[in-house]
Formats: C-alpha cells, structure tokens, sequence
C-alpha cells in the first residue's frame, strides 16, 4: 500500500485494534479505545476556542481537520482536478443516498449542479446537511471528506455552468445531453479530513 502524509483516518476503530502495520499499538490520552471521534466529541469547545484550523498529532501521525474552514491547497487542487466527487445526502427516512457528481468551486464554495427534481436535489432541499468525498483518480491515496451544507440553489447561470463542467470532464465546448433545466447548488464547507499521498 502507498504510504501517505499521515495517518489513514478509521474514525470510530479503537487503536489497539487496528493492525500493527497501521498504527503504533499505543494508548492514547490514557485510553486504549480512545478514537479519533471521541477526540472530536471531547475536545469540541477547545476546538472553538482555538480558532478555524488544527492539526493534532494522534499515535504517532497527523490527521489534518479543519473546522469551518478556508479550503488548503490539497482540497483546492482536488476540486479543480477532473476528479468525480461523491455526494451523500439524507432520505426522508434517514437512510443515507449517495451520488457521483461533477465538483467545481468558487473561492472555498464548492458548487454542484444538478437537475430540479432529483433525489439529491429533494433532500438537500429538506435537509441542507452533506457530505462529500472526492479522491485524485491518478493518486487515489490522496482524498477529501467535506462535511458542510447547501447555502445556495439557483437556476441563474447554470446552462452556463453545466457547460463548463462538460469541458473540465468531458472535453466537449457544451454539455451534450438534454437534460437543460439544471441548478447550481453552492455548499459551505463546515468541516474537513484529508490525507495526501507521499
């Protein structure tokens, strides 16, 4: 497997579980079950308190967070790379649906676009909360998960976008099927875990 900057992130997996080629087998913050999502429940407020970034070094490698961030240059170069992203949304009943899309940005929004209607689209709708992954597809140990939220639906300029995105994945000056009634859907990003390949 590639090495990479950093640990790979299990969140939830107990440390001492986790095999000995991943991780140093050693307690941390006096807990043998200590995991990187009780660190983020415990340490919320100091979290706050510290400001927009952090990077905690946790058994022996850095995981890097960013809580409502500026988007770092690794994420940047991800969402302008012809890299698909993969959107996770909620269902009414809660049960989590996920979908590969075309990703862009503007500054640190990331924006999508998408047709009105669409399952994705009726659930973000109702509940603004998403997530989404996006991995270098010629360094796939390179990655980003972004937890955020739907700030902005429009229809303005969206024939406009979806033709720019065409080009960045497509090679084609427009997009190429007829499915025209689309939207721009801008999203905030509130919280950030990348790993960079070495």
């Amino acid at each position: 497997m590639s090495r990479v900057k950093g640990m790979r992130r299990m969140e939830g997996t107990p440390f001492n579980e986790r095999r000995g080629s991943d991780l140093p087998g050693r307690a941390v913050a006096g807990s043998s079950t200590f995991s990187l999502g009780a660190l983020s429940a415990q340490t919320s407020a100091l979290i706050d308190a510290m400001g927009p970034s952090l990077a905690t070094l946790i058994a022996g490698g850095f995981s890097r967070i960013l809580m409502h961030p500026r988007l770092p240059t690794v994420v940047t170069k991800l969402l302008d790379g012809k890299n698909f992203g993969f959107l996770a949304t909620s269902m009414i009943d809660g049960s989590p649906q996920v979908t590969p899309v075309w990703v862009d940005r503007q500054g640190d929004v990331i924006v999508i676009n998408t047709v009105k209607g669409r399952t994705k689209q009726r659930n973000f709708s109702r509940d603004a909360r998403i997530a989404l992954a996006i991995v270098d597809w010629k360094k796939p140990y390179t990655w980003a998960q972004i937890r955020g939220r739907v700030i902005q639906q429009t229809s303005k300029g969206a024939d406009k976008h979806i033709d720019k995105l065409s080009k960045k994945y497509l090679g084609l000056p427009s997009y190429p099927w007829g499915d025209r009634k689309r939207i721009i859907v801008r999203i905030r990003p509130e919280k950030v875990v990348w790993e960079e390949e070495g």
